[in-house]
Formats: structure tokens, sequence, C-alpha cells
């Protein structure tokens, strides 16, 4: 026969020589599930960040259309004022006068200063000057008396003032030498026979309408809507600096001198709208989101930025939140994936310490039962040679063998009841029984050893006890077990005391000795299997109150013991009543 342990160890390992497919395939799964999650969230994040960028493409170019378009609105109302200015009678006929006028006597005349009055407060709250241009391009009147007699300068935008003089109010924008550049607004005058005599032009500052234009326009904390020129050069106030230049700023040089235009800057000045979520570096070499426009009317762009870092703050935040998702979903598979392979060990591990179990109960039982035969027949004998009338020697002979026949016996029952017990078929047969009657047996068992130890054995019970349902053999086993660890240890001369206490819901069991106690380290072990303690020495095996925990726990008992460490020991245990039984004396 094989030995239980090269039995156990070859079932390990064809457990574990199995396990080992399972395990790789398990591997394999977690690595082509965790590469699925992985790619999802890639295509995902990809998914968003491109629906962020077309959300954020629609909203730049929708600043930039109601930015132009406000500002043709504040151009149209300008526009439609210097017209109706234009039709006025006392205009027309002042302008008729200075056009009857020698050019060396425009200043001074009445005329002029009535104009100049009546101009005065059209405009009011903005920086502007005026002026009448004839059409051979002579000023006739102006808001300066220098500039009245002499004809336009040559830096200004003439295109308005040519459209004005061909019937059309029209706008540009013009630079005057040491100013700002100015809105030029033209309109015609008419006689009274709807000929073009000359041209209402005024000269307005711009700034602070379009800066109201273009700051609601802005974006986030980074964000800003400007109106721009042909040179590059900013109409409207930035948030960021006060140069107002399109050019790329060179950082390490400090100055945006040779520098290329902005990406958005070429374009727009090339007549072209667009729109960039990509990123390109703006005038102060940040990298941003824009949309831009081009009006041809008043020949600016129209531009919107904001710093790519503000725009993608929010697929940044859900980027991080997912990766941490990832993070923790893929922590938590490792976790799992090593829990299974764990649990696939373990499970290996238990079969095959289950099988080794199983092989040492199937050897222990074809054991205990080829002992049995022989030392029943041992018995037999010793019990039939002492009934003859022999020699005291040899009776003292037979006596030995009769004890140590009956203590092998025990030892094989008790054997029997651990494997039982150990595979869960540990019998209890229940009927009702007398509970004084079984104590009257414990006596009758231990009273002759009792008093070979001068120790009194002490029985006891109240007058009144009900019966016990409970299997009355395994009860008297408890007993046995307890009385008997009792004489082990209780010295010559001393006492153990067998009492029954009765509640209203159990029946409780105590045996008392007057031996030398148990340390109150070793009072939580003395239940378990093959455990003794070093005052046993060689006595007992450790299975007789292991065997009477496992019966007392299948009647739904319990038991315990008490000491104080120095003198005796109580051993207690319960036994359930069933309700309805009869009580009997």
């Amino acid at each position: 026969m094989m030995p239980s342990t090269q039995k156990s160890e070859r079932i390990h390992r064809g457990r574990f020589n199995r396990n080992r497919p399972a395990d790789a395939l398990l591997a394999a799964l977690a690595v082509l599930v965790g590469l699925s999650i992985t790619l999802a969230v890639y295509w995902t994040l990809v998914r968003i960040e491109a629906q962020l960028k077309q959300q954020m493409s629609h909203s730049l170019q929708t600043v930039v259309a109601t930015t132009r378009e406000g500002v043709g609105v504040w151009v149209d109302s300008i526009k439609e004022r210097v017209s109706i200015i234009g039709r006025r009678s006392e205009v027309i006929s002042d302008v008729e006068a200075q056009l009857k006028t020698e050019h060396e006597h425009l200043r001074g005349t009445r005329p002029l200063r009535d104009l100049q009055r009546f101009m005065s407060p059209v405009f009011d709250g903005y920086k502007y000057d005026f002026s009448v241009v004839a059409p051979d391009w002579i000023q006739i009147a102006s808001q300066n008396d220098k500039d009245v007699g002499k004809k336009l300068p040559r830096n200004m935008d003439q295109w308005p003032i040519e459209s004005a003089l061909k019937g059309q109010t029209s706008v540009g924008l013009s630079y005057l030498a040491g100013s700002n550049p100015a809105l030029t607004v033209a309109a015609p005058i008419r006689d009274s026979t709807n000929q073009i005599i000359a041209a209402l032009v005024f000269y307005l500052d711009p700034k602070q309408d379009l800066n109201v234009l273009t700051h609601v326009g802005r974006i986030g904390n980074t964000g800003e809507t400007y109106i721009f020129d042909r040179s590059g050069h900013m109409l409207t106030t930035s948030r960021f600096q006060t140069d107002r230049t399109l050019y790329v700023r060179d950082e390490s040089a400090g100055s945006d001198i040779g520098a290329p235009l902005t990406k958005m800057a070429q374009s727009a000045l090339s007549g072209n709208s667009g729109v960039d979520v990509e990123g390109y570096p703006d005038y102060r070499a940040m990298y941003v989101f824009g949309a831009w426009d081009w009006d041809p009317v008043l020949s600016v762009g129209i531009a919107t930025e904001i710093d790519r870092s503000e725009a993608l703050t929010p697929y940044r935040s859900i980027r991080a939140l997912t990766l941490l998702m990832l993070a923790a979903i893929g922590g938590t598979f490792a976790v799992l994936l090593a829990g299974f392979k764990r649990r696939n060990r373990i499970l290996s591990s238990n079969y095959a310490f289950q099988e080794a179990i199983k092989a040492r109960q199937e050897t222990l039982a074809v054991v205990s039962h080829d002992l049995r035969a022989p030392l029943n027949n041992v018995l037999l004998c010793s019990s039939m040679i002492s009934n003859t009338n022999l020699d005291p020697n040899v009776s003292k002979l037979t006596g030995m063998i009769d004890r140590s026949s009956r203590q092998m016996e025990k030892l094989i029952s008790d054997l029997q009841d651990v494997s039982e017990m150990e595979m869960g078929r540990l019998t209890i047969e229940k009927k009702q029984f007398e509970i004084p009657s079984l104590l009257e047996s414990i006596r009758d068992t231990f009273a002759q050893a009792a008093r070979s130890k001068s120790i009194e054995l002490e029985i006891a019970h109240p007058d009144k006890i009900p019966r016990l349902h409970a299997d009355p053999d395994r009860i008297i086993q408890v007993l046995s077990n307890l009385v008997g660890n009792a004489l082990k240890f209780t010295p010559n001369g001393g006492k153990i005391a067998v009492r029954v206490s009765v509640f209203p819901r159990e029946v409780r069991f105590e045996v008392q000795d007057t031996g030398p106690g148990i340390a109150e380290e070793s009072r939580s072990r003395v239940f378990e299997q093959f455990w003794k303690t070093k005052t046993s020495g060689k006595r007992g095996r450790g299975l007789g109150l292991y065997i009477a925990k496992m019966i007392v726990e299948r009647h739904g008992g319990k038991i315990w013991v008490e000491s104080d460490g120095r003198t005796g020991s109580t051993f207690f245990f319960t036994i359930p009543l069933e309700e309805n039984l009869e009580s009997v004396i």
C-alpha cells in the first residue's frame, strides 16, 4: 500500500500540473480584457477630445461671426447718422456758401462758423474731426481752421470720399500723421437739384465702441477677441499686452523685431477666414485655439482666441478621471486575478489535503478493524484465564494483560470516533432517558478506581429533574472522559464531584476535582486534538476532551473549563432541553 504522504504529494502535483493551463488561460484572458479596456478608453478619450475641439471650434466661429455682425450694425448706424446730417438744409446752405467763396477767403467766414457750431455736439463723446470736401478735393470746411482751403492728406483713405462724391455713403480707416487710426465716414451733400456738390466727412476714433464689442466676446479667463488692421496692429485693447502687435514674440530676445505674423494674422490679411483647434503660437508665443475673419468693408480682421491649456481643461479633467478609473479597474482586476490564482492553488492544496485525510482515515479504519478482532481474542483469553485457580503471580500478569488490552480498546475506539468526526459521520442517536440512572452508571464505573486512591467521588443532582432527550451513550462517554481525567490528575485523598443543574432551557453538567489546576494560557487549548498540558507528562492521548467537545456541540450544547491555575479545575457542559418533556423524579 502506498504511504498516505506519498499519495497526497502525487495528488498535489497532479492537481498543480492540471491547474497550470488554467492559470495560463486566465492570464491570457486578463491580458486580452486589459488590452480591450485600454483600447476602448483610448478610443473614448480621442472621441471626447475631438468632440470638445468641435464644440470649441463652433464657439470660436460663433463669437467671430457675432462680433463682425455687431461691427456691421455699429458702422451702419454711424453711416446713417452722417447721411442724415449731410441732408440737413442748414448744412447744405452753408456748404453752398463756402463753395461760392474764393479758396483764400474760406477761413473765418460765417458759414464755416455755423458749420463748426452745428457739428460740435453731433458726435459728443468721440474724439473726432470733420471736413467738407469739394469735388476738387479742397477742404472747404473743417473742425480745424488750418485745414480749410487745403487738399486732403495723401495718407488718408480716400476711397470713402470718392464713393461719397459719387453718391454713396461709405466708410474706411485713415491714418493721420501722429494719431491713431480713424474711422472715415463720408456722405454726399446734394443741392436742391439733387446734384452732388460736396462730401461730408467725419473722422472718428473707433476704439471705445470696438472695445465694447470685442470685450463681450471674450471666452474664459484667457480668451480675447480683437480687431486689427492691415499692418497687424490691434485696433482694440488687449487683456495681456500694451504693444498690441500680431507678430510672434521671441521670448529669448524679448521682442518681436523680425518675427513673422501669427498664423491667424497671415491668413486673415490674405482675406481668408478660418479656425484652428490644434493650436498655434499667438503674439505672446502662447499656444492658442482661434477663429478669424476679414472684413473687406473696413479692411480689418476680427479674431477670437483662447489659450489651448484652458480650452482643453475639461478634456484633461475627464482624461485624468478616466485614467484614474482605468488604474483602479486594472488594480482591481489584478487583485482579482491574483485572488483567482491563489484560490486555485488553495483549492489544489486543499484537495490534496482532503485526499491525504481521506487516505489516513481509510488506513485508520482498516487498522482499527484489523486490531479489534485479535484484541477481543486477547480479552476473552485473559478473562478465561483469570476465572481459573491460578498462582497469584499468574493472576497478577493476567490482570496487567486485561488492563492493557482495555486501554488499547479505548484508544482504538477514540481513534475511530475522531475519524468519524473529521468525516462528519459521528452518529448521535437521541432518545429520552433519566439522568439519575446515567449518573449511577458513572458512579459504578469509577467507584473502584476512586477508592483505590482514597478519592471521594460525589454524585449530586436535584430531586426533580426532567428527562433528557439526547444520546445516553455519548453523554456517558463525555462524563467518562471528564471523570477519568479528574482521577488521573487528582492526588490521593482528594475529591471529585459530579453535579447536575437544571435551567429553563438546558441541563448543565459539571465535573470538579482538586487536582493541580490548569494554567490560564492552557485553558483555551485543552479541547484541541492531541493537545496535552505540560504537567500531564505521558498520561493521556489528548483525544478525550476533543471528543467530548465534538459530542457536546453535536447536541447543540457548549463545553468549557474554569480554574484558578493553582488548585482544582471544573469542567462544564450543557445539553439543551426540548420543550414539553415530562418531568420525572
